[in-house]
């Protein structure tokens, strides 16, 4: 029997189309759907499942952006398959959408987390 590395289950999870998938079991990146808040927010507003003060690469089908959180959510209970809130005009730029599409498929990744420090050297 071979046993199959969890990056490979992984993979095979996301070919077969699985909405949300944590790629490492720390949360350090998502695929899903990205939703807005609505025109009412600012273009720096980001809401994360895993929480404020990540700096993530957020990309959609239309461009990619490098961001941080100020906010919890979406909601994960609600809407399994939502990775991330923007605002109206972030949707619009990372989608290739008008904001009343709504959703849109998309993905991020931790670029450095609240507790990340920088490397060091101690020679």
């Amino acid at each position: 029997m071979t046993r199959y590395a969890p990056a490979a289950l992984v993979l095979v999870i996301l070919c077969l189309g699985a909405s949300v998938v944590s790629v490492s079991g720390d949360d350090r990146s998502r695929t899903g759907k990205i939703s807005h808040m609505g025109t009412g927010f600012p273009d720096s507003y980001l809401a994360l499942p895993i929480g404020r003060g990540y700096t993530v690469r957020l990309c959609g089908p239309a461009s990619c952006r490098t961001m941080t959180s100020n906010d919890v959510g979406p909601n994960q209970s609600v809407h399994p398959d939502r990775i991330a809130d923007v605002s109206a005009n972030v949707f619009e730029a990372l989608c290739g959408v008008p904001a009343s599409a709504g959703l849109c498929r998309g993905s991020w990744r931790v670029v450095e987390g609240p507790g990340d420090l920088p490397p060091t050297d101690t020679r």
